[in-house]
């Protein structure tokens, strides 16, 4: 089930991440974790005394936003999709930033500005058949000049329906937070994820067996991501998933990567992967096995079943605990 809120505590929050009307006139749907930070913070500042401190915080305009910055959560790039009846995605007013900027992109290298609705604050840094991926300037108070140093405004190109579809496509509940217009939508479950520690699955497939290898070595590097930046533990759920990932990297045949070029399935379609990159990838996925080990719904009958997987560090550890320490991991709801 899908919520709103429409509140100018919001729409101020949004502009002081986004800062930029023409951006906002366009009427994008920003979503994933800066609208993420948006409602956590709109919670968490929710007395008159609080929110005075997050305003003054945005005042100090000549740190760069810095000291505000730091009072909200950290977050990547500021995503935004568009409805199909959006003048983007009709040849209309800003429909170049959707289009293919290969040639602009490399023609724009050293020139100051890009067309409207950007213009001279921003400068293109990646383009692929997903998305357009554009960063903002920002005045540096320390060095006294213009530095891209800003966010990075991605304009994904696929267009969407609504938002109930968009949410579909994202892997986790606690990502499903988008605003729009004025409203701000949230998944029904999201308070309860994070008052319970829970990175929660909301969309399965790049974690189940069905799929490649290196979109669900992909896909369990991003849980490990989000597990760390919001101190989660994993949803029994998607516990289940990782383990299981743990168990098929065993079997990996790495030879049949060396010449191929593996593709990595997220949210905004399918990256393409330099084949002898993939290893690489693996190894960061099995260093991240002790921090599993720690959370409250890793089992132990996944650490029997791995005992003998020297690679991953933890295991032992893990078995070697205290008794007294270990009913949390056998006994979940």
């Amino acid at each position: 089930m899908i919520k709103t809120i429409s509140d100018k505590r919001i729409d101020w929050l949004v502009s002081h991440i986004v800062k930029d009307d023409n951006l906002m006139q366009l009427k994008p749907v920003l979503a994933g974790g800066s609208m993420l930070s948006v409602y956590r913070a709109y919670r968490l500042y929710d007395s008159d005394s609080k929110w005075g401190q997050l305003e003054r915080a945005a005042s100090f305009d000549r740190l760069s936003n810095l000291v505000f910055e730091k009072k909200i959560d950290v977050f990547g790039d500021i995503d935004a999709w568009f409805f199909k009846d959006s003048s983007l995605h009709s040849d209309g007013y800003g429909s170049w930033m959707i289009s293919d900027l290969d040639c602009l992109l490399e023609d724009t290298i050293g020139v100051p500005g890009l067309p409207s609705p950007l213009g001279t604050d921003y400068r293109i840094v990646k383009t692929s058949k997903w998305a357009n991926s554009f960063q903002k300037k920002t005045s540096s108070y320390y060095s006294n000049k213009v530095a891209a140093g800003g966010f990075v405004f991605q304009a994904i190109k696929k267009p969407i329906s609504s938002i109930e579809g968009l949410f579909k496509t994202f892997d986790f509940t606690n990502c499903c937070v988008a605003y729009s217009d004025g409203v701000l939508y949230y998944d029904s479950a999201l308070d309860s994820a994070f008052d319970n520690f829970r990175l929660r699955l909301n969309n399965p497939t790049n974690y189940k067996s069905s799929g490649s290898m290196s979109q669900r070595i992909y896909a369990g590097l991003r849980a490990f991501k989000y597990s760390k930046r919001y101190l989660l533990d994993f949803s029994p759920a998607l516990s289940e998933l990782i383990y299981q990932i743990y168990v098929d990297t065993d079997s990996i045949d790495y030879s049949e990567y060396q010449d191929k070029v593996a593709l990595v399935n997220d949210v905004y379609g399918k990256v393409l992967m330099a084949g002898g990159d993939f290893k690489d990838m693996v190894r960061s996925f099995e260093l991240n096995f002790k921090h599993f080990t720690e959370m409250k719904t890793f089992r132990g009958d996944y650490a029997l079943f791995l005992i003998n997987r020297k690679n991953l560090e933890g295991v032992k550890a893990y078995l070697d605990k205290d008794s007294t320490s270990l009913p949390h991991t056998f006994g979940l709801n």
